[in-house]
């Protein structure tokens, strides 16, 4: 049960940390 919710919240900041990214991308792109 731990290494699953470890996993899971793994996967739960890895999606934020690209979403991030992407908006981050994108936002740069509106700039120049």
């Amino acid at each position: 049960m731990a290494g699953n919710n470890r996993s899971e919240s793994t996967d739960a900041i890895m999606v934020i940390f690209e979403h991030q990214k992407q908006f981050h991308r994108r936002a740069s792109c509106d700039a120049s």
